[in-house]
């Protein structure tokens, strides 16, 4: 009701600190009744210092408030190159613990409007379903799935089985498992409007205004064509990535105003997203870590310190579980304490690595056996596919014969032909 009284009377924000006693510091509304109580609308009471109206509403405010909480144009801001989006009351952003894998969900406070971006399944594929369940949400206005790669979809089917989506929205590229075809299908046996990212555009959505920053349409590397999203609410903004590479990162901070306050740090902490150019860019206030127990080094302990040495909160959903920040019109709150882990070093990783690196440079390389390093000796492969293919092989098991590295994000035909007589089994 304060911040409804609040943008009732087209109030600013209080030009000093109103506290009260039963209002705690760092309140999503705070602000709000800060203004109503230096308004005088409501100074609370002397005896208790507690935050409770001391006068009646007359039929004037009253009819003023009516006639603007009922006008949806009030609360949503139709220009796009304003920048700043009216929203209902505050916008929730929920980042699942999904294990090693992505899924956000952008819920507006008021009902409505919900966006869920990226869905891992961590072997359960009702774990995403369960959640918006008990939340109260059984419409999605918008799936977004940055990439096609499991660790992003393999929730999705049963989330568009059972909940009614609108809309997806998908980077394009196709891939060669069996999980995307699902997907795919699922799409389409659902009914579902299916469109593809094109960069500099706005989604349909009074959400929020939600931009798409990146998409790389003409990469065939998976994570380099990972969907990128910035989003606007009110004076707050948030950046979600996906798995998008340092060279995605150049290319938006060249296009667009990156800077944003709470920020998903891209492929789980890994150290080839997150670049210290891109980190002073965005310059966030709060950077979300999503993975789990894993063996490729997640979160890289350079890229921890790196978000630390800008001052960024992080939070960590190995950590904590499932992860909500709220957006205010004029600040984010998170409703739990902050991470204060290390990340892993290149020693950790090695540590963790499931299987012993070949010496590099001896033809031809096993894929089953290959480490990071290694891997990128063979022609075509660089650090994103070194990483995709032991994704692949944690996921998947051993490769049963060369021709399926094909399925790895980032290994067409053409690649293939290129490091044939370099690798084996």
């Amino acid at each position: 009701m304060a911040a409804v009284l609040n943008r009732s009377f087209n109030l600013d924000e209080p030009s000093s600190d109103v506290t009260f006693s039963d209002v705690s510091e760092g309140a999503v509304f705070e602000d709000a009744i800060g203004s109503i109580a230096e308004e005088g609308i409501t100074t609370g009471y002397e005896e208790d210092n507690t935050f409770r109206p001391n006068n009646d509403t007359t039929r004037a405010q009253f009819s003023v408030f009516l006639s603007r909480v009922l006008n949806e144009k009030e609360f949503v801001g139709d220009e796009k190159d304003e920048g700043v989006a009216y929203p209902a009351v505050n916008l929730d952003l929920h980042f699942l613990d999904v294990g090693q894998g992505d899924s956000i969900l952008l819920e507006p406070n008021g009902g409505g409007g919900n966006i869920l971006i990226d869905g891992n399944d961590r072997g359960t594929d009702t774990e995403i379903v369960q959640y918006l369940e008990k939340n109260d949400i059984n419409q999605l206005e918008w799936v977004v799935a940055t990439h096609p790669d499991a660790d992003h979809i393999s929730g999705l089917m049963q989330v568009m089985e059972e909940t009614d989506v609108e809309n997806v929205l998908g980077s394009g590229k196709e891939h060669t498992t069996d999980t995307y075809d699902e997907y795919m299908d699922t799409i389409d046996e659902q009914d579902i409007n299916y469109v593809e990212a094109s960069e500099g555009e706005y989604l349909d959505t009074a959400a929020a205004e939600v931009q798409i920053v990146s998409d790389k349409e003409e990469s065939s590397d998976l994570n380099e064509s990972s969907v990128a999203l910035h989003l606007t609410y009110g004076e707050t903004t948030a950046l979600f990535t996906g798995d998008a590479t340092k060279e995605q990162e150049a290319e938006m901070i060249e296009e667009y105003d990156v800077e944003a306050d709470v920020l998903k740090v891209g492929h789980h902490g890994a150290d080839t997203s997150t670049s210290e150019e891109f980190v002073e860019e965005v310059d966030p206030d709060m950077a979300v870590l999503s993975y789990g127990e894993n063996s490729y080094g997640h979160p890289d302990a350079d890229v921890v310190e790196r978000l630390r040495n800008q001052g960024s909160d992080l939070y960590s959903t190995d950590e904590a579980g499932h992860i909500e920040i709220s957006l205010s019109h004029h600040r984010p709150i998170a409703q739990m304490e902050s991470w204060n882990g290390d990340g892993q070093d290149d020693e950790t990783e090695e540590i963790n690595e499931p299987v012993e690196d070949e010496p590099a440079s001896s033809y031809p390389i096993n894929i089953n056996t290959a480490g990071n390093d290694t891997l990128q000796e063979i022609t075509g492969v660089g650090p994103a596919i070194a990483e995709n293919i032991i994704e692949y092989r944690e996921a998947n098991g051993s490769f049963q014969s060369i021709e399926e590295i094909m399925n790895v994000g980032g290994i067409a035909e053409g690649r293939f032909a290129e490091m044939e007589d370099e690798i084996t089994m």
